[in-house]
């Protein structure tokens, strides 16, 4: 599709990306300091901008924005502040010991060694190795450009607070799969899509951690369980959405994920076709829903 003869139509969809914490594949990342750190040291704005050409907004919880009548507006959002998340990693005790640019922890390291004194007794003398350990981590992703650009732009961000993060593709089918059904993995970007009216309790509760769950950031909170499992049942429409609105402020408070952004679903067609409306989808294939209102505008020749 040329784009000079083409109109770009923007759908919405009820999904966002983000990256999700794996508190137990590394011992850092159970601090909350560190988790908020990493999240104020990522720039949404220059990855909305520079990757997705401003098609895109911060996700700020774990339902996107386009879901309007449900996304909690009041939820504080961590906005991009380096000067801020590298106090956090300070107070946490990360600093930059050996002057490389990247922080660390000293960790004095016990060798036990036997020695045998005058009187021919066996006794153990022990040396302390001092070693520096870097705050490093591992992020694991989708083979997709988008997804790759993403994550490198990232890793230059967190590298300007001290942070080393190491990147690693598979194909979807491979990480779906593998790292995904295991949790094998420190940090993992990945989308979730929603429903119109959303239901984020397969993504959330603590009964969805082990696969086939969806719970990607082993996330575990009761406060949390018992919103989802309410909202499930309510029938009331303005109740469920309080108990939606508490849930994002619960686990908003907690720092599983780092929530990225909500993009914009890009549908160019021919400038002659008329009548499409872009609105709300749930997924692409959405797009025809209306199919029978558009038209070719045309006029009648002698």
């Amino acid at each position: 599709q040329n784009i000079e003869t083409a109109n770009i139509h923007e759908f919405k969809m009820p999904r966002y990306f983000a990256i999700f914490i794996n508190q137990d594949q590394n011992e850092a990342l159970e601090s909350r300091q560190v988790r908020e750190a990493l999240s104020l040291a990522t720039n949404r704005k220059q990855i909305i901008e520079g990757v997705l050409d401003g098609y895109g907004q911060y996700a700020g919880t774990p339902i996107p924005p386009n879901l309007k009548e449900y996304y909690n507006k009041g939820v504080e959002i961590i906005d991009y502040n380096p000067q801020k998340a590298r106090q956090l990693l300070e107070e946490a005790g990360w600093t930059d010991n050996n002057g490389d640019g990247i922080l660390d922890k000293v960790i004095e390291i016990e060798n036990e060694e036997e020695e045998e004194s005058e009187e021919n007794e066996e006794q153990e003398a022990v040396e302390k190795t001092i070693e520096y350990r870097n705050l490093s981590f591992t992020l694991i992703t989708a083979q997709r450009p988008e997804l790759e650009e993403v994550a490198n732009l990232i890793k230059e961000q967190w590298r300007q607070v001290g942070i080393t993060l190491n990147i690693k593709t598979e194909d979807l089918g491979e990480l779906q799969q593998g790292a995904i059904r295991s949790r094998s993995y420190e940090l993992l970007m990945f989308g979730e899509i929603l429903g119109v009216i959303p239901d984020p309790f397969s993504f959330w509760h603590s009964s969805q951690i082990n696969d086939p769950g969806l719970n990607l950031a082993n996330y575990e909170d009761s406060e949390v369980d018992e919103l989802l499992e309410e909202a499930r049942q309510e029938t009331d429409e303005e109740e469920r959405i309080q108990k939606l609105m508490e849930f994002q402020a619960n686990v908003m408070t907690d720092i599983p994920a780092i929530f990225l952004y909500d993009p914009v679903y890009i549908y160019p067609v021919n400038k002659s076709i008329q009548g499409i409306k872009p609105g709300l989808i749930v997924d692409s294939s959405y797009r025809f829903i209306d199919i029978e209102n558009w038209y070719i505008a045309t006029k009648r020749v002698f």
